[in-house]
């Protein structure tokens, strides 16, 4: 992003019609020094494109130093605006087939910055604002026009820095993922990454929750499980768990396991349990149970499994009647997962690169002409 000093974004990623840019995320400083009542106003026009022909967002907008924060080593001004918004806008809905939908929308918006103007840092940001007018789709013959409307809200605040280090870390393994519900929502993106000896597991969140996972590894058979937590609200947290003779064991402690075939998964990091399920033999419906580290509890299922010489399926039924199906690759990585619960949810995760998708295509293809 390149900026001017008092705050007008200039590109973003080298552009300046980037659609999906903030351009108003910054705080925008008048020519004079910040004081308690100081009021000023602009206007932030920014054209945008789309299959139903030029459009843009324009918002004019009044600002007031409404308060003074003082604190030990700093200053901060509490910003507050008020102004109007139009927004035209079109996007794909299948470039395809020629179908997109559209919007043309009016309304108010409501934002607070509190800004230290030494440091030149944001400390917060409270944006909001809600849009009513018309809008429609278009099916690649004829065009629909409906009343629309369009509610955005956005919180920002200062975390500390070792927290912003860990969400912001990479996560493990070259292998990604995504999770998406039925609706095609995208809800955790997920990396893989396995040798002989670790196999990682990572995952993001749209809420901001960033989790790590590495299993050690002797022989293919998992010994150590260790699981790392962060989000915006709260710091760091690790979660150690190692196999005994005894079991599984947590610091030290013992946890008996409700079936004799047993493994270590948080939610939405099923990952993790592919090195376990490996070791078992082709079965038609074992017990099998898993221990989920942040919920402290064993979860059981019955366990349905069958290889076949470039993949592994794998399928997990719960107590309910909710059902998991799990492929894995012959590198030993997870490359597909379907959830089917019994109220008719489904959520599946799949490869996110064109090269992985196409692998797992082709495996389908496979196991179709094989069944």
């Amino acid at each position: 992003m390149r900026v001017t000093p008092r705050g007008r974004v200039l590109s973003i990623n080298g552009q300046t019609n980037y659609n999906e840019g903030e351009w108003d995320a910054l705080l925008r400083l008048p020519a004079r020094p910040l004081r308690l009542g100081l009021t000023w106003s602009d206007t932030l026009t920014h054209p945008t494109t789309g299959p139903h022909g030029e459009g843009e967002f324009t918002v004019h907008r009044t600002y007031r130093v409404t308060r003074v924060l003082q604190s030990r080593d700093s200053t901060g001004f509490e910003v507050a605006i008020e102004g109007n918004v139009t927004f035209s806008l079109s996007m794909w809905t299948d470039s395809a087939a020629g179908r997109y939908r559209w919007f043309e929308l009016e309304g108010p918006m409501q934002e607070t910055f509190v800004f230290d103007p030494t440091a030149g840092q944001l400390h917060g940001r409270r944006w909001s604002m809600l849009l009513e007018g018309i809008g429609g789709d278009h099916d690649g013959v004829r065009l629909d026009t409906v009343p629309a409307g369009l509610r955005s809200e956005n919180v920002r605040y200062r975390i500390p820095d070792a927290r912003a280090d860990a969400l912001m870390a990479p996560l493990p393994g070259a292998d990604t993922s995504i999770t998406i519900t039925g609706d095609g929502d995208p809800i955790l993106l997920h990396t893989m990454g396995r040798d002989a000896a670790i196999l990682s597991e990572g995952f993001r969140r749209p809420d901001g929750r960033v989790g790590r996972a590495e299993v050690s590894l002797a022989e293919g058979v998992p010994q150590r499980w260790t699981f790392t937590w962060v989000d915006p609200e709260s710091d760091r947290q690790q979660f150690v768990f190692e196999r005994a003779a005894t079991g599984l064991l947590a610091q030290g402690a013992r946890l008996d396991a409700p079936t004799p075939a047993w493994g270590v998964a948080e939610y939405g990091m099923t990952g993790t349990l592919v090195a376990t399920l490996q070791t078992l033999s082709d079965t038609q419906a074992v017990p099998f149970s898993i221990y989920r580290p942040t919920a402290g509890r064993w979860d059981t299922f019955e366990l349905s499994s069958r290889s076949l010489p470039e993949l592994s399926l794998y399928l997990l039924t719960d107590q309910a009647g909710a059902r998991t199906a799990l492929i894995v690759d012959a590198k030993g990585l997870l490359m597909y997962e379907e959830f089917a619960g019994t109220d008719g949810s489904r959520r599946i995760r799949i490869p996110a690169s064109a090269e992985r998708q196409a692998e797992l295509r082709r495996a389908l293809s496979s196991l179709q002409a094989g069944d």
